[in-house]
């Protein structure tokens, strides 16, 4: 029994590690631009057309450096994109909390696409996807790990939406009925963050500091394009 949990704790051990350090396993990488790209095996090829899209669309938000890097991380299937992304959120993308990599669920750089899983029949497109989720570790970097993970997510999500451009094909009135996909969530938030941030004067970093409650935004919302 002994030699049993000591063997637990052991693997234990190395999936922390792994998650820490995901590079020991996506051993393989390139850099191109502010990203750097990770795989395990062969790299995906034709990847300059996203990434270059991706870089646009980053290069104009508000939080963007000129010395910003991020890592993304090209899981083969979706069991290595659940292993290394447990307890988090995302259906296309999740961002680890404690440094940044950013994990694609299923991406075609080929084609363009991204994918929840391979084969799935809805896709995004997959540059603005990868500006989405670097925009999302812009705003991580300015808290400390539970810090993040513990404020509102509104603001984030919102802000990743706006950078992304994913949501272009809605009109404010969709935001005033509950979000039918995550499509829809997504320009929610974004309109609830254009919406204070007009009204009120100010930039996403002054919000950030402010972390206003998902209420009173979603509040303000509604007044300013549902009528009340």
């Amino acid at each position: 029994m002994k030699k049993f949990i000591v063997l637990l704790a052991g693997l234990f051990f190395c999936y922390l590690l792994l998650l820490a350090k995901p590079e020991f396993y996506f051993s393989k990488s390139v850099a191109y631009k502010c990203f750097t790209l990770r795989a395990h095996g062969e790299l995906p090829a034709s990847t300059e057309a996203s990434l270059d899209a991706a870089y646009e669309k980053l290069a104009a938000s508000e939080l963007f450096k000129e010395n910003d890097s991020f890592e993304i991380i090209v899981p083969k299937t979706r069991g290595e994109f659940l292993f290394f992304t447990p307890l988090l959120k995302g259906r296309y993308s999740r961002v680890n909390p404690f440094h940044g990599a950013i994990y694609l669920a299923a991406a075609d750089f080929a084609k363009g696409d991204a994918r929840a899983e391979p084969g799935a029949p809805d896709f995004r497109k997959l540059s603005s996807e990868i500006a989405g989720a670097a925009a999302r570790d812009q705003a991580r970097r300015r808290f400390r790990p539970l810090s993040y993970l513990f404020r509102n997510d509104w603001e984030i999500r919102g802000y990743s939406s706006r950078v992304s451009g994913l949501t272009s094909d809605f009109s404010p009135s969709d935001a005033c009925t509950a979000a039918t996909s995550p499509d829809l969530e997504d320009f929610r938030y974004g309109l609830m963050l254009e919406t204070v941030l007009k009204e009120d004067n100010i930039s996403f970093t002054d919000l950030l500091d402010r972390n206003m409650s998902y209420e009173k935004a979603e509040e303000r919302l509604k007044r300013a394009h549902c009528g009340g």
